[in-house]
């Protein structure tokens, strides 16, 4: 698991979540921004600001964090906090502005592997027995582990943005299957979180707090030899998501400019690859042009570069400066035809081959042309949208343009009109896929040419149809133990006998089955679950639901447990882990000493006693130099301290980000 990272505060009215309802009336923030960066994107990253409960998390159960908060009112929202989350937000938005993923404070219906991943932002890491910023599973995106992560805010320098959205980012990161970027000397490793080359950026998986720029990185990981390329890794097959489409393309299917009446240009870009370069065309008067290449400063992961070429792809002038991200061309030209491109500058300064940041990520174009006198084209009328499918709408219209030269299509997004597309001229229909069933979605098309652009169309809306599918298989063979040490719990598994579940209720009944409770949601796949709240002297029955969508299964047959031993540490809490709990690969702390599991572990230095656990091909097969032969641990998660302890007064080396 991962510890890093600074946090932010939230607050406003709360609705009672259901696994809530039985432990506590609490209430749920109801003002957080509605924000999101990619809407209909195949993946969703959700930061969770509102507070959340966790029945069982690896070795820990219940887990309740609190909603953000930078002051003592939990129960609203101050517009400082509104202010931080929203800048968090935008930090975490332009780190995965790569990606085809939306990072949404909207909550996703399904944290299926592959669909969603939940990070929590909120409160402190009093639970895991350590002082840290941040923890996650590594790989949990696709694996059995909950897709949840976790931030601590109260360690980020009392919710700082910039700190928590790297520490949001960096969990995530894990969540996706990237490791730390390290440093080395030789084959000696001198630092398990690299601090970039000193030139301003820093890698996002390694200490980037106090860097301008943090960045996804190329760089050694896990070993001397090993390089881990960040972004390659989240995009991976694997993940499913990918890179977000290209929006605009090379020389030969460049983007067409059009200018206002007095010659302004405005349109927005994204840098997905060190290779992408954004081409624009334009047709201008004789006089002055300028571009600027202007990047979100204070959340930019790009340095941007541009350059003007004539109508023939020769290069006439470019800009890349050394004192600003931003990058501005102005220059007196001839009446005609002429290119913009807008691309990243380069690796930084300090980077090498073998070290550097991906010098990527989102920009506006803007700047001011010669208008040329000319007609605009006509409107285009009769737009009718009608869904294909589930996932598809279709558009027509009516062509009443004789000089356009195409189309540009715009859908409302969060309120805001967005284009989507363009087509060539004398096109008619377009159809957009990707999109999310039962939703409604709104469009207005209209014409353009180098002299301007037309009117819009009427708008047209339709609803994409419902998916149609079927409850999940039910649950099978389930059983059920009781353990004592290192504390009592029931230990439940079963057998998955479905392939389109969301997840599972596990269900818990005092009463010989008269009435049952529900006391976790889990995730698909998820065959195992732990209750640490069995009773002293009583009989417990548990059974086990699968669900999804569409509804839910049968339950699975009854399992019964006997309890005649005292609980151990009360409301699922844990002295450490035990063996066959789901708490994947060694804990890295950087001090030298024995921790013990009865109190939050030391700051004097626990490097040593975790060493060989740490990202081990095989730890199964090896006994940790702290707990012998009680924790045999997998390969999934890496504890981490956070560089932000010293915050909090731990300035003993704690220095992990």
């Amino acid at each position: 698991m991962y510890r890093d990272c600074p946090a932010l505060s939230v607050r406003a009215l709360r609705t009672f979540r259901p696994l809530l309802e039985a432990l506590e009336e609490r209430w749920v923030p109801s003002t957080v921004p509605v924000l999101s960066s990619l809407p209909g994107a195949q993946a969703a990253i959700y930061l969770d600001f509102d507070g959340h409960f966790e029945a069982n998390w690896g070795s820990y159960g219940a887990i309740t964090s609190p909603a953000y908060s930078t002051d003592s009112d939990l129960n609203n929202f101050s517009s400082t906090e509104l202010a931080n989350i929203e800048q968090i937000w935008r930090h975490v938005a332009e780190d995965f502005a790569p990606f085809n993923i939306n990072v949404t404070t909207v909550e996703p219906p399904s944290f299926a592997n592959g669909v969603a991943l939940r990070v929590v932002i909120g409160g402190d890491s009093a639970w895991t027995g350590g002082t840290y910023g941040g923890i996650a599973y590594i790989n949990s995106f696709t694996s059995s582990s909950v897709n949840t992560v976790y931030v601590f805010p109260n360690h980020l320098g009392n919710g700082y943005p910039k700190y928590v959205g790297d520490a949001a980012s960096h969990e995530a990161g894990h969540a996706f299957g990237t490791r730390h970027q390290s440093a080395y000397s030789g084959t000696t490793k001198t630092a398990d979180y690299q601090s970039g080359p000193g030139d301003g950026t820093a890698p996002i998986m390694g200490n980037s707090y106090s860097a301008a720029r943090s960045l996804w990185w190329y760089g050694l990981s896990t070993s001397s030899t090993t390089y881990q390329d960040d972004m390659a890794v989240i995009a991976s097959a694997t993940n499913g998501f990918g890179y977000r489409v290209d929006d605009h393309g090379n020389q030969t299917s460049a983007t067409s400019l059009i200018p206002t009446s007095t010659g302004a240009i405005e349109v927005s870009g994204n840098i997905e690859k060190m290779t992408d370069r954004d081409w624009f065309s334009f047709t201008t008067g004789a006089g002055t042009v300028t571009f600027t290449a202007d990047v979100p400063n204070g959340y930019n992961n790009l340095d941007a570069a541009i350059e003007l070429y004539d109508s023939a792809g020769v290069l006439i002038t470019s800009a890349s400066p050394t004192n600003s991200f931003d990058a501005s061309i102005t220059l007196s030209v001839s009446g005609g035809s002429y290119y913009v491109v807008v691309s990243g500058s380069g690796p930084s300064s300090g980077s090498s081959a073998t070290n550097y940041g991906f010098n990527v990520g989102a920009y506006s174009l803007v700047g001011s042309i010669v208008p040329v006198s000319g007609e605009a084209p006509a409107a285009p009328s009769s737009l009718n949208a009608a869904a294909v499918s589930a996932s598809s709408i279709a558009l027509t219209w009516t062509d009443n343009a004789t000089s356009e030269s195409g189309y540009r299509i715009e859908r409302l997004i969060n309120g805001v009109w967005t284009q989507v597309a363009t087509v060539g001229a004398n096109v008619t229909s377009w159809q957009e896929s990707g999109l999310n069933a039962g939703a409604s979605y709104s469009y207005r098309v209209r014409a353009y040419n180098g002299f301007g652009t037309s009117d819009y169309s009427n708008i047209a809306s339709a609803t994409t149809d419902t998916v149609a599918g079927s409850a999940p298989a039910a649950a099978s063979n389930l059983t059920a133990s009781l353990k004592t040490k290192p504390s009592l719990r029931s230990v439940l598994s079963w057998v998955d006998n479905s392939a389109n579940e969301s997840g599972f209720y596990v269900e818990r009944s005092t009463d010989g089955g008269a009435s049952w409770s529900r006391i976790a949601t889990v995730g698909a796949n998820t065959t195992s679950y732990s209750d640490y709240n069995v009773v002293k002297g009583s009989v417990t029955s548990y059974r086990v639901i699968a669900f999804n969508e569409f509804g839910s299964a049968s339950t699975s047959n009854t399992a019964e447990v006997g309890s005649t031993t005292s609980g151990g540490n009360g409301k699922g809490a844990k002295n450490g882990p035990d063996a066959g709990d789901p708490l994947d690969a060694g804990f890295r702390y950087q001090t030298q000493v024995t921790p013990s599991w009865n109190n939050a572990p030391s700051t004097a230095g626990l490097d040593q006693a975790f060493e060989q656990l740490h990202d081990r091909e095989n730890p199964a097969a090896e006994k940790s130099p702290v707990f012998g032969n009680r924790a045999e641990l997998n390969t999934n998660v890496v504890l981490e301290a956070v560089f932000g302890a010293w915050d909090v007064g731990l300035n003993n080396g704690l220095m992990f980000a």
